[in-house]
């Protein structure tokens, strides 16, 4: 997994916003989904896309109406995990495969297109981007089939948008919860 360097200003402006994030140290479990920790941190502290700490300059310098993420995958490390985890006071390690990455691109078909979820892991709090693995067809902790779709039908998707943060945690339908 590769982050990009904290600039000064980057380093300024996490460090400014450590004593205004509601955030419980130590919540993130080992192999959390880089998605999930994001979505958690939006729907704690009331963020819209381009105020989470780690969000990319190129797409806040952008100001467009919908500036989409991958955090399934973190192409190029976009998203700064380093200025996430020292904005949250957890250590980096926390975000160790919590984006698939580091995975070479000649394995990306072993990956499905979007996020898969198991409703135990959510119900819990927990998902992880590796039940994203093709080779997995249920969830190696709960035995319960992997779900690529939300019950209305719409695919989990792959992409993180100024909307999807709006929605603090839910399917557009508004019947899925991604965590309580």
């Amino acid at each position: 997994m590769t982050s990009l360097p904290m600039t000064d200003a980057a380093t300024e402006l996490t460090a400014n916003s450590i004593a205004t994030l509601t955030w419980y140290r130590g919540s993130i479990r080992p192999y959390t989904s880089l998605w999930h920790t994001l979505m958690r941190v939006a729907a704690l502290n009331g963020h819209k896309a381009g105020e989470l700490p780690g969000w990319p300059a190129s797409h806040k310098a952008i100001r467009q109406q919908r500036s989409d993420l991958h955090p399934l995958h973190n192409p190029r490390g976009a998203f700064n995990t380093e200025a996430l985890a020292y904005a949250l006071g957890e250590p980096l390690e926390v975000f160790r495969w919590a984006h698939l990455g580091a995975l070479p691109s000649w394995m990306r078909p072993l990956v499905a297109p979007g996020f898969r979820v198991c409703l135990a892991c959510l119900d819990e709090g927990y998902h992880s981007a590796l039940l994203s693995l093709r080779l997995l067809q249920d969830c190696p902790i709960h035995n319960r089939p992997l779900l690529e779709r939300c019950h209305c039908g719409r695919a989990f998707s792959d992409k993180l948008s100024t909307a999807d943060l709006n929605l603090r945690g839910c399917c557009p339908c508004g019947q899925f919860t991604f965590f309580t």
